[in-house]
């Protein structure tokens, strides 16, 4: 029983990996390259197809999920910042309604923003 437990879950698992195809997915999003400290950076991924949730890591340990598009950020202290995207994709005709964060991204997008003082 326990062999075909396993075997029905290892199913299930490959049928949702499976079924998050890359090819309906584009996740992109744009940003300022430099910013000063404290003030209000908006991050726009309007340019992403196919995303139900946005997952913003800003690099300086603080993240946020959303489901528009875009995001606004302050950066506290002057340095040099990756942000990342990664994302819930929207499986449109299929029974999966959505994949797991970045599973069609390979890790999500990432730009680089200066913050100056």
């Amino acid at each position: 029983m326990k062999k075909i437990n396993v075997l029905l879950i290892a199913g299930i698992f490959t049928f949702f990996l499976n079924s998050c195809d890359p090819n309906v997915l584009k996740v992109c999003f744009d940003s300022p390259s430099e910013v000063k400290v404290n003030q209000r950076i908006t991050l726009n991924a309007a340019c992403s197809e196919g995303v139900k949730n946005y997952h913003w890591n800003f690099g300086d340990g603080e993240n946020q999920i959303t489901t528009t598009p875009s995001v606004d950020h302050y950066y506290k202290t002057a340095g040099n910042y990756e942000v990342t995207l990664h994302h819930t994709a929207v499986m449109p005709n299929s029974d999966v309604d959505h994949c797991p964060p970045s599973a069609a991204a390979n890790g999500g997008v990432s730009k680089r923003i200066n913050v100056i003082d």
